[in-house]
């Protein structure tokens, strides 16, 4: 299972770091694969190992999402992919990226999202509302 949150943790080391959570991958290339599908091979190239504060401090935003989606990439064996608001807080620019390598990075696995979106939702396959559900009416 491989899980997006719509607030990224951001651990103080490197981005590649931040990737790999501390686990060894598979290959020796899924490390710069992850990063490219994500869209931050170039940012990480530039940085090298230079760490990151906790929470991201010094990056740009944006950034966090990205590393989210690289996390998911650097774990092909999760055949489940959970994604809570994973463009929320975004301008409409990056959230559109970001919806573009999360379903990407969906492609043979089951993605479940939960999102406000409307143009997200409108990308997956089956929308299942929860509109009023544990809400009472007023009589």
């Amino acid at each position: 299972m491989a899980w997006i949150g719509q607030a990224p943790h951001i651990f103080a080391g490197s981005l590649a770091q931040n990737v790999t959570l501390g686990r060894s991958l598979d290959a020796p290339d899924s490390l710069p694969q992850a990063l490219h599908l994500a869209g931050v091979d170039l940012v990480a190239a530039g940085r090298g190992s230079a760490p990151v504060g906790v929470g991201g401090t010094g990056l740009p935003g944006g950034l966090a999402g990205r590393l989210a989606l690289a996390r998911v990439a650097a774990t092909p064996q999760a055949g489940l992919i959970l994604a809570d608001e994973p463009t929320a807080h975004l301008d409409a620019a990056t959230a559109a990226e970001i919806t573009e390598g999360l379903l990407a990075l969906a492609r043979g696995h089951t993605l479940i999202v939960a999102t406000h979106d409307p143009e997200l939702a409108a990308r997956m396959d089956r929308i299942i509302r929860l509109d009023g559900i544990g809400m009472e009416t007023a009589a």
